[in-house]
């Protein structure tokens, strides 16, 4: 629902509720159309509740096997279990310092193979690359791959 501009929260506390209003009013991104207004109400409905449960479960198994990947086969970068989120951070820090690389070249090496993954500087997660896991499995799978054989295989390593 974010990327159609229809994400909403709900927010007890007063501290951080102002704090995230005070963020979204710097944001452009805070703006409904109706394709998200209806896209909201739909699910909600009872075919909405049975795409969110099959989207989890799909979001769930890709992040565990991102997750397992990544910790196997990219040394030197860190990442934590995502929480109520698609996006995962990938914390490049001893990887760039090891390689003598800079974030944006090893970006670009993954997008160069076909892996378009994002910046996670403008989201103040430096030395970080963001993911988005809201894909086919097949997707999170050959990205992995890509990256294993052409980003971080040892033969790419300085």
């Amino acid at each position: 629902m974010a990327g159609l501009v229809g994400s909403y929260h709900i927010i007890y506390n007063p501290i951080i509720k102002e704090e995230v209003l005070r963020v979204e009013n710097a944001s452009h991104y805070n703006s409904p159309n109706i394709f998200s207004i209806y896209a909201l109400l739909g699910a909600y409905s009872q075919e909405g509740k049975e795409w969110v449960k099959e989207l989890c479960e799909t979001i769930q198994n890709n992040i565990d096997y991102a997750l397992d990947y990544i910790q196997s086969h990219f040394k030197g970068i860190k990442v934590a279990r995502p929480q109520g989120t698609y996006m995962l951070y990938l914390d490049c820090t001893e990887y760039l310092e090891e390689q003598e690389i800079t974030l944006d070249e090893l970006l670009r090496k993954g997008i160069e193979v076909g892996v378009l993954w994002q910046d996670g500087r403008p989201f103040q997660k430096e030395n970080t690359i963001r993911m988005n896991l809201a894909l086919p499995f097949s997707k999170v799978k050959e990205a992995m791959q890509r990256l294993s054989d052409f980003v971080f295989s040892e033969e790419n390593s300085l």
